[in-house]
C-alpha cells in the first residue's frame, strides 16, 4: 500500500485496509465513505442520543402488525431531531414508493411538525428581520410577513381570513400586474385608492377613481362595455359604451328594460313582458306605481297639492284663502269666496302629488287643491254630517257646515267624509272647490 500524502490523515477499516475517512489538511476537506461504505456525519447529545445526521438516512415506521419495521423513507440528506427523537428539520427527503405517509416523488425541506411550529426568518446584512415565513412572534402559524429596514410590515398574509395586506404603517402599498413584456397592465394603488387596467401601449381600459367614486370603462380609443351574464353565459345586462345604451334581457333574449340614447327614451317591459315601475318609501312600502299592464299611475298618498308663499304662519289642516301678491293666508271670514284649499299633512293623509316645489329657498307649505285631506272644523256653527258641504268660518283656519245655500256658491271648500257634531276637531274631507 502506498504511503499517505503529507498533511493527509487516512482512517482505514480493518482487516481490508480500505480507506473510509480522509482528513486532507492541504485542501481542508473531510471525506467519509467510499470503498463499499456509506459516509455519514452523526451528532449525539450528552446522553448519547442522536440529534443530527448528515448523509444516508432511513426513516423507520414500527408496525405491530408487521414482523419487521417498515422503511418509509430512504434518502441522502440532513435530519435534525430533538433528544426525544422528534424531527425538527428534514432536507432532501424522498419517501419510498410503498410509503403510507408521503408520495414517492416528494423532495423538499420540512421544518417543524409533531408538536413544533416552524419559522423561517431571513435577515439582512444588519441582522434585521426582513422576511418571516411560518409562525410569527405572536404564535400565529402559516404567516408570510415582509418587513422594511425599520421593522414596519410591508406585506402580510393572514391564513385565518385568507387576506393579503400590502403596505401599512407609513408605507403605501401597490399591487402591480405586468405582462410578459414587463409592461404594467393592472394596478391597485393604495396611495390614491384607485384601480386601473391598461392596454399594452399604456392606454386606460378601466379606471376606478376613488376621488370621485367613479368607475370608468373604456376611453382613449377603446370603447367600454359592461356585460353581466347568467350561469348559461347569456348576456342579461349590458351597458354599451359605444352606443350609450343600457338594456336588460330575460333568459330568452327579450327586452325587459332599454334606455335608448338615440331618442333619450327609457322603455320598461315589452315583447311579452309587462313593465312596471314601483317606488317604495324607507319602510319598503309601495308609494308610486306605473302599471304597464293597465296603463295606470297609482299613487298611495291622498291629495293633489301645490306649494304657495304664505302671508302668515299656517299649520297642517288650516283652511287657506287667496291674499295679496299670490300669497295665501289663514281664513277668518265665513263663506269666503277666496278659499283656496287646506294645508296638507294633518292626520294620516299626505300629498300624492306636489306642484311648484322649489328645491332652493325657504320651505313653503303644500296646500291640498283636490283629493282627501284632514281639515280643521268647528261644529259650533252647526253639526257636520258626512257628505255636508263645507265653507270657511269665523274661527281662523277652520271650516264649518254650509248652512246657507244662498252664500255657498263660489265659497265651497269641499265635502265632509266624517261626522263631527260638537266643538272643534280635525276630520278628513274631500277637497272640491266650487
Amino acid at each position: 500500500m502506498a504511503p499517505p500524502v503529507k498533511g493527509t490523515l487516512e482512517i482505514q477499516s480493518d482487516p481490508g485496509d480500505a480507506t473510509r475517512i480522509v482528513l486532507d489538511a492541504n485542501k481542508a476537506d473531510i471525506t467519509a465513505g467510499g470503498n463499499g461504505g456509506s459516509g455519514d456525519l452523526i451528532l449525539h447529545n450528552a446522553s448519547g442520543k442522536e440529534i443530527a445526521r448528515l448523509g444516508h438516512i432511513q426513516e423507520i415506521l414500527a408496525d405491530p402488525q408487521s414482523p419487521s419495521p417498515i422503511v418509509v423513507a430512504d434518502y441522502t440528506g440532513l435530519q435534525i431531531r430533538t433528544s426525544s427523537g422528534t424531527n425538527l428539520i428534514q432536507m432532501g427527503r424522498i419517501a419510498v414508493s410503498n410509503s403510507p405517509i408521503n408520495p414517492p416523488d416528494e423532495v423538499g425541506i420540512t421544518f417543524g411538525g409533531t408538536g413544533f411550529s416552524a419559522k423561517l426568518r431571513l435577515l439582512d446584512k444588519d441582522k434585521k428581520t426582513r422576511i418571516v415565513l411560518g409562525q410569527d412572534d405572536q404564535g400565529n402559524d402559516g404567516r408570510l410577513i415582509v418587513f422594511s429596514a425599520a421593522g414596519k410590515k410591508l406585506l402580510e398574509f393572514d391564513p385565518v381570513s385568507a387576506t393579503l395586506y400590502v403596505g401599512a404603517e407609513g408605507a403605501g402599498g401597490d399591487v402591480v400586474v405586468r405582462d410578459s413584456a414587463g409592461k404594467e397592465r393592472i394596478k391597485l394603488s393604495a396611495a390614491g385608492g384607485d384601480i386601473s387596467v391598461r392596454t399594452t401601449d399604456g392606454k386606460e381600459l378601466l379606471l376606478f377613481d376613488s376621488a370621485v367614486a367613479g368607475l370608468y370603462v373604456g376611453g382613449e380609443g377603446n370603447e367600454g362595455d359592461v356585460i353581466v351574464r347568467d350561469a348559461a353565459k347569456k348576456e342579461r345586462i349590458k351597458l354599451d359604451g359605444g352606443e350609450g345604451d343600457i338594456w336588460v334581457k330575460n333568459a330568452a333574449g327579450k327586452n325587459l328594460l332599454l334606455f335608448d340614447s338615440t331618442v333619450a327614451g327609457l322603455y320598461v317591459g315589452g315583447e311579452g313582458n309587462e313593465g312596471d315601475v314601483i317606488v317604495q318609501n324607507g319602510d319598503g312600502v309601495q308609494t308610486i306605481k306605473l302599471d304597464g299592464g293597465q296603463g295606470d299611475i297609482i299613487l298611495s298618498n291622498a291629495d293633489c297639492a301645490e306649494e304657495f308663499d304664505m302671508a302668515d304662519l299656517a299649520s297642517p289642516g288650516n283652511v287657506m284663502v287667496i291674499g295679496d301678491d299670490e300669497r295665501l293666508a289663514v281664513s277668518t271670514i265665513p263663506y269666503d269666496r277666496r278659499v283656496a284649499g287646506v294645508v296638507s299633512g294633518a292626520g294620516s293623509h299626505r300629498p300624492g302629488i306636489v306642484l311648484d316645489r322649489r328645491p332652493d329657498g325657504p320651505k313653503r307649505p303644500a296646500v291640498a287643491l283636490a283629493g282627501k285631506v284632514y281639515c280643521q272644523v268647528d261644529a259650533s256653527y252647526g253639526p257636520i254630517t258626512g257628505g255636508d258641504l263645507l265653507v270657511s268660518s269665523s274661527t281662523p283656519g277652520h271650516a264649518m257646515v254650509a248652512a246657507d245655500p244662498t252664500r255657498s256658491p263660489g265659497a265651497v271648500l269641499g265635502k265632509a267624509l266624517r261626522t263631527w257634531t260638537e266643538g272643534r276637531g280635525v276630520i278628513p274631507i274631500l277637497v272640491t272647490l266650487q
